[in-house]
């Protein structure tokens, strides 16, 4: 229990006003519960002492459907500013976490899966926040119910009825205590084969294409089934234990009722209690059947809750290095130049160096080109950039200050990113555009997609830019969605602009005349692009390339042809390659 007030006692505080009205609601309810099978004891004896009149049966019959009313008002408005606690919190450990996850670097989500992460976003959350609901529905029953019961029945009835009724009651916490163990161990193994779970589903939606043109479907269907039949067997493990907590508490209160029965009956011969007073008791009794249930509820819902609450700190746990510690962080206007001053970098998770000594300069305005053999680092650069992996070193300087030292929100509004892996989101042209820039009108619109050659095309559209995409961009070519993806970065009209091979899958003429354009454009705003096809390269300002992680050649277009190393070899081969196609285009 003291970890609830360690870590939510901000939320208990925030709720106390209404915690305080749900408590004299339910003291109020509790005292009109108890009234009534007083009143029906009394009624039960007059019947029996032949005292009963017609009059004095009207009278209590009808306090009783007017008690009736009363409890059903007060049960409805407790019920429902309690409940609502439970849906206020969760929405609120919903919106931290998902800040949380989206202020990760990529070492981040290299090592936490989308399905784990959705397990506890949907359910963890879920099962902590019963604590505002059912836990502290269960705490208020169990520390206003019983008490009020206990006292009744010592008051209205018997005092040593009472104290022999109250004997098998410790059996019921040496059950909960041992079942509550179980159920923290099985509601872990639940949790973590539906994260098992999630990630299948993740995986299968993503790479529907690839499973579908490789024919997996049936593996992929069999494996589903698989991980599928784990979560159902934990889940039935994890029932079958919550399933023996009502049986084990119903047996012992059911004993608990033989014995009040036998004595109670010894005392009504003896006349020390009535007929009807032993009825009010067995009623208290049953009610009392309510904080036992209660109290295995709790231990129930406060066992889920802590394995949900440790599987949650252990995301939290995870460092990271977004931003930084440092106090003086240093906001940013614009990208007036970027140094790399011996650069090397390895990433999180393994030792392999992935760069080593990069050392150049960019200055406003530059249009610069990298370019090199998959896997020389290029993509690595620009997520270093991108702060998706801290500088520990501080080898990067934006504008002269350390890139680490520039908050990454402030950095993040000056750059735009266009990467390999295009992003495009499901819903109109109009909506995928906007999402960069929100508040830009249609003319826009209409001039970064003609930038980028794609006005032309959407103009025949039916619904032109409100033409629905599909899920990913789906109903739109591999061309179309990387152009539609660099508009998008253009309608921020970033101060810097990062392409990560963004023109694989349109062609040469049409990639050229967009790089004339971005060149025109974005005059004075600094664009890196990197690429696989030098001829797009042929006006930028400084072309880098990379191999193994290391800068092995570096100029100007013409420069790099001049040195005849790797740069020229790869343009003459795809000039040549291009003047191939064009004349199979022209004989066919």
């Amino acid at each position: 229990m003291n970890w609830i007030f360690h870590k939510y006692g901000w939320f208990l505080k925030s709720i106390l006003a209404i915690e305080v009205l749900v408590i004299s609601l339910m003291i109020f309810e509790n005292a009109i519960i108890i009234y009534i099978p007083f009143i029906l004891g009394n009624i039960l004896d007059s019947i029996l002492n032949g005292t009963l009149t017609t009059n004095s049966l009207k009278l209590e019959t009808t306090k009783i459907i007017t008690l009736s009313f009363i409890l059903f008002l007060i049960s409805f408005i407790w019920g429902k500013y309690l409940f609502r606690n439970s849906i206020l919190l969760e929405k609120l450990l919903k919106g931290k976490f998902n800040k949380f996850v989206l202020s990760r670097d990529l070492h981040f989500f290299n090592k936490n899966k989308s399905g784990d992460l959705l397990t506890n976003l949907n359910n963890d959350t879920q099962s902590i926040s019963h604590i505002m609901g059912e836990g502290i529905l269960s705490v208020n029953n169990i520390m206003i119910t019983t008490p009020m019961y206990i006292f009744a029945m010592i008051y209205f009835v018997d005092w040593r009825l009472t104290l022999v009724s109250l004997i098998p009651l410790p059996l019921i916490a040496i059950s909960i205590h041992y079942l509550g163990k179980l159920i923290n161990k099985r509601a872990s193994s639940m949790f973590q084969s539906f994260g098992k779970m999630n990630n299948h589903i993740v995986d299968s939606i993503t790479g529907m294409k690839v499973i579908r043109s490789t024919v997996n479907e049936e593996k992929n269907i069999d494996a589903f089934r698989h991980v599928s039949y784990e979560v159902a067997k934990e889940n039935k493990k994890l029932s079958l234990i919550n399933a023996m907590f009502w049986p084990s508490i119903s047996i012992i209160m059911g004993v608990s009722l033989a014995i009040s029965l036998i004595y109670g009956t010894y005392l009504i011969i003896n006349g020390t209690i009535t007929i009807g007073e032993l009825v009010t008791f067995t009623f208290y009794q049953a009610q009392l059947s309510f904080p036992m249930f209660a109290f295995g509820s709790l231990v129930n819902t406060l066992q889920s809750a802590k394995a949900s609450d440790d599987r949650m700190d252990q995301v939290y746990q995870q460092s990271y290095n977004n931003e930084n510690d440092n106090k003086e962080i240093r906001n940013l206007n614009q990208v007036q130049s970027i140094n790399f001053n011996n650069l090397t970098f390895n990433y999180p998770s393994n030792n392999t160096t992935v760069l080593k000594d990069i050392s150049f300069k960019i200055l406003e305005g530059d249009m610069i080109g990298i370019v090199g053999k998959t896997g020389s680092g290029k993509s690595t650069l620009l997520q270093l950039l991108l702060k998706s992996y801290s500088d520990p070193a501080n080898n990067i300087l934006v504008s002269g200050i350390p890139i680490n030292e520039i908050p990454i929100s402030n950095y993040l509004e000056l750059i735009g990113y266009v990467p390999q892996d295009h992003i495009l989101f499901s819903g109109s042209i109009e909506d995928n555009l906007k999402y960069a820039n929100g508040k830009a009108n249609q003319e826009e619109l209409i001039s970064v997609l003609k930038l980028v050659c794609l006005w032309d095309e959407i103009m025949f559209m039916d619904q032109g830019l409100r033409t629905l995409i599909g899920e990913r961009g789906t109903k739109l070519s591999g061309g179309q969605q990387q152009r539609l993806s660099i508009a998008r970065a253009l309608l921020k009209d970033p101060e810097l602009l990062l392409l990560d091979d963004p023109l694989s899958a349109v062609d040469i003429h049409t990639a050229e005349q967009i790089i004339n354009n971005l060149k025109k454009y974005r005059q004075g705003k600094t664009t890196i692009l990197c690429t696989h096809r030098m001829e797009i390269l042929e006006d930028a300002d400084k072309i880098f390339v990379l191999d193994n992680g290391e800068i092995i050649e570096k100029g100007s277009h013409l420069e790099l042809l001049n040195q005849e190393g790797w740069y020229m070899q790869q343009y003459m081969k795809q000039k040549l390659q291009n003047k191939l196609l064009n004349f199979e285009d022209k004989e066919f």
